[in-house]
Protein backbone atom coordinates (compact mmCIF):
# COMPACT_ATOMS: atom_id res chain seq x y z
CA UNK A 1 0.00 0.00 0.00
CA UNK A 2 1.02 3.57 -0.42
CA UNK A 3 2.74 4.95 2.64
CA UNK A 4 1.98 8.63 2.02
CA UNK A 5 -0.88 8.56 4.51
CA UNK A 6 -0.12 5.61 6.72
CA UNK A 7 -1.01 3.03 4.09
CA UNK A 8 -4.24 4.64 3.03
CA UNK A 9 -5.66 4.47 -0.48
CA UNK A 10 -6.63 7.95 -1.68
CA UNK A 11 -9.56 7.84 -4.10
CA UNK A 12 -10.52 10.92 -6.09
CA UNK A 13 -14.21 10.77 -7.07
CA UNK A 14 -15.05 13.05 -10.01
CA UNK A 15 -18.73 13.48 -10.82
CA UNK A 16 -20.85 16.55 -11.46
CA UNK A 17 -23.89 14.82 -9.97
CA UNK A 18 -23.75 15.64 -6.24
CA UNK A 19 -25.83 12.57 -5.37
CA UNK A 20 -23.39 10.20 -7.07
CA UNK A 21 -20.39 11.97 -5.52
CA UNK A 22 -21.97 11.85 -2.06
CA UNK A 23 -22.95 8.19 -2.46
CA UNK A 24 -19.42 7.16 -3.42
CA UNK A 25 -17.90 9.38 -0.71
CA UNK A 26 -19.95 7.52 1.88
CA UNK A 27 -19.72 4.05 0.34
CA UNK A 28 -15.98 3.71 -0.26
CA UNK A 29 -14.89 4.35 3.37
CA UNK A 30 -17.26 1.56 4.44
CA UNK A 31 -14.85 -0.86 2.73
CA UNK A 32 -12.25 -0.15 5.39
CA UNK A 33 -10.38 2.55 7.24
CA UNK A 34 -7.57 2.58 4.68
CA UNK A 35 -9.77 4.36 2.12
CA UNK A 36 -9.73 8.16 1.91
CA UNK A 37 -12.03 9.94 -0.53
CA UNK A 38 -11.70 13.37 -2.10
CA UNK A 39 -14.31 14.79 -4.48
CA UNK A 40 -14.12 16.99 -7.55
CA UNK A 41 -17.20 18.10 -9.48
CA UNK A 42 -15.66 18.84 -12.89
CA UNK A 43 -12.93 17.72 -15.24
CA UNK A 44 -11.00 20.91 -14.58
CA UNK A 45 -11.20 20.38 -10.82
CA UNK A 46 -10.05 16.77 -11.27
CA UNK A 47 -6.97 17.79 -13.25
CA UNK A 48 -6.13 20.42 -10.62
CA UNK A 49 -6.65 17.98 -7.73
CA UNK A 50 -4.41 15.37 -9.36
CA UNK A 51 -1.64 17.94 -9.81
CA UNK A 52 -1.90 19.30 -6.26
CA UNK A 53 -2.42 16.08 -4.30
CA UNK A 54 -2.06 13.01 -6.53
CA UNK A 55 -4.48 10.29 -5.45
CA UNK A 56 -3.85 6.56 -5.73
CA UNK A 57 -6.84 6.04 -8.04
CA UNK A 58 -9.41 8.25 -9.79
CA UNK A 59 -13.08 7.43 -10.38
CA UNK A 60 -14.06 9.69 -13.28
CA UNK A 61 -17.48 10.37 -14.77
CA UNK A 62 -17.42 10.83 -18.54
CA UNK A 63 -20.21 13.33 -19.14
CA UNK A 64 -19.64 16.58 -17.26
CA UNK A 65 -19.76 20.26 -18.15
CA UNK A 66 -16.54 21.98 -19.13
CA UNK A 67 -13.74 19.83 -20.46
CA UNK A 68 -15.61 16.62 -19.62
CA UNK A 69 -14.29 13.28 -18.51
CA UNK A 70 -12.50 12.17 -21.68
CA UNK A 71 -10.43 15.37 -21.93
CA UNK A 72 -9.76 15.30 -18.18
CA UNK A 73 -8.58 11.69 -18.57
CA UNK A 74 -6.22 12.68 -21.40
CA UNK A 75 -4.73 15.51 -19.32
CA UNK A 76 -4.36 13.33 -16.23
CA UNK A 77 -2.82 10.52 -18.27
CA UNK A 78 -0.30 12.92 -19.88
CA UNK A 79 0.96 14.20 -16.54
CA UNK A 80 0.49 11.01 -14.47
CA UNK A 81 0.65 8.07 -16.91
CA UNK A 82 0.78 5.45 -14.14
CA UNK A 83 -2.20 6.80 -12.21
CA UNK A 84 -5.13 4.37 -12.57
CA UNK A 85 -8.28 6.13 -13.75
CA UNK A 86 -11.53 4.16 -13.64
CA UNK A 87 -14.09 5.74 -15.94
CA UNK A 88 -17.80 5.64 -15.06
CA UNK A 89 -20.71 6.35 -17.38
CA UNK A 90 -24.36 5.62 -17.77
CA UNK A 91 -24.16 6.26 -21.50
CA UNK A 92 -23.15 4.19 -24.49
CA UNK A 93 -20.23 1.98 -25.30
CA UNK A 94 -18.76 4.59 -27.68
CA UNK A 95 -17.81 6.76 -24.70
CA UNK A 96 -16.28 3.79 -22.93
CA UNK A 97 -14.24 3.01 -26.05
CA UNK A 98 -13.02 6.61 -26.19
CA UNK A 99 -12.06 6.36 -22.51
CA UNK A 100 -10.10 3.16 -23.07
CA UNK A 101 -8.29 4.73 -26.04
CA UNK A 102 -7.44 7.74 -23.85
CA UNK A 103 -5.70 5.66 -21.20
CA UNK A 104 -8.41 4.55 -18.77
CA UNK A 105 -7.34 1.78 -16.42
CA UNK A 106 -10.86 0.38 -16.57
CA UNK A 107 -14.41 1.38 -17.45
CA UNK A 108 -17.57 0.67 -15.51
CA UNK A 109 -21.17 1.39 -16.39
CA UNK A 110 -23.74 3.12 -14.25
CA UNK A 111 -25.56 2.07 -12.23
CA UNK A 112 -22.39 0.93 -10.53
CA UNK A 113 -21.87 -2.61 -9.38
CA UNK A 114 -20.35 -2.05 -5.91
CA UNK A 115 -18.43 -5.33 -5.74
CA UNK A 116 -16.95 -4.87 -9.21
CA UNK A 117 -15.99 -1.27 -8.46
CA UNK A 118 -14.26 -2.30 -5.24
CA UNK A 119 -12.44 -5.09 -7.06
CA UNK A 120 -11.24 -2.66 -9.73
CA UNK A 121 -9.92 -0.22 -7.12
CA UNK A 122 -8.17 -2.98 -5.19
CA UNK A 123 -6.68 -4.48 -8.35
CA UNK A 124 -5.37 -1.08 -9.43
CA UNK A 125 -3.53 -0.81 -6.13
CA UNK A 126 -2.18 -4.33 -6.37
CA UNK A 127 -0.81 -3.66 -9.85
CA UNK A 128 0.78 -0.45 -8.59
CA UNK A 129 2.50 -2.46 -5.85
CA UNK A 130 0.56 -0.77 -3.06
CA UNK A 131 -1.54 -3.69 -1.88
CA UNK A 132 -0.09 -7.13 -2.60
CA UNK A 133 -2.68 -8.93 -0.47
CA UNK A 134 -5.54 -8.19 -2.88
CA UNK A 135 -6.88 -11.17 -4.80
CA UNK A 136 -6.52 -11.73 -8.54
CA UNK A 137 -8.30 -9.67 -11.18
CA UNK A 138 -12.07 -9.49 -10.83
CA UNK A 139 -14.37 -11.22 -13.24
CA UNK A 140 -16.35 -8.61 -15.15
CA UNK A 141 -20.04 -8.91 -14.30
CA UNK A 142 -22.61 -8.92 -17.04
CA UNK A 143 -23.51 -5.21 -17.14
CA UNK A 144 -25.81 -5.40 -20.16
Amino acid sequence: MDSREGGSVRVLVVDDDPLVAAFLSELIPLWGTRYRVDVASSGEAAVEAVHQFPPDVVLLDVVMPGIGGIEALRRIHRSHPDLPVIVMTGLGADLLSAAEESGAYACIGKPLNENYLRSLIEMSQRRAGRDPAVAAAPARPDER
